[in-house]
């Protein structure tokens, strides 16, 4: 079980690794495989038509979870960069390996806490208001992925 786990910590990392090629500094660090609903929240909030209430409790959500989330990416960037560079040091595969079960832990954190800002936001939302959001949220990536 337990090489298991480390070859699949080891594939995400390398799958993290080449998603990341050719990409900023600043792209790659957003990478996530849960989408980012904040931005459009944030940025078409008067489209959205969005009540003082939902736009209070939006702001608190995003008050504390997006620290951690800073956090948990930087952390990862750190774990990935030491990789990188002990591995032309000779670092042991046991060492780089637990910086991969790191890694991956932090990937679990944040995916856990956009699935939860996503039930948090399908909550606070009308049936309109979500309908429109996933509206943008697809019109915005599609945006992105044509001019990059």
């Amino acid at each position: 079980m337990k090489n298991r786990i480390l070859f699949f910590a080891l594939l995400l990392s390398l799958v993290l690794t080449a998603s990341y090629a050719g990409q900023s500094k600043a792209e790659a660090s957003r990478m996530t495989v849960m989408p980012n609903l904040m931005p459009v929240l944030m940025k078409f909030q008067d489209e959205l038509g969005l009540t003082e209430l939902q736009r209070n409790k939006l702001a608190m959500w995003r008050s504390i979870n997006r620290p951690k989330i800073k956090q948990l990416r930087e952390e990862m960037a750190s774990l990935q960069k030491g990789i990188h560079d002990q591995a032309l040091e000779g670092i042991t595969r046991e060492d780089i390996m637990d910086d991969l079960h790191l890694i991956v832990e932090n990937w679990k954190l944040i995916i856990d806490i956009k699935h939860r800002c996503r039930a948090n936001v399908k909550h606070l939302l009308s049936d309109d208001q979500w309908n429109l959001l996933l509206h943008l949220y697809h019109a915005r990536r599609q945006v992105k992925d044509e001019h990059p």
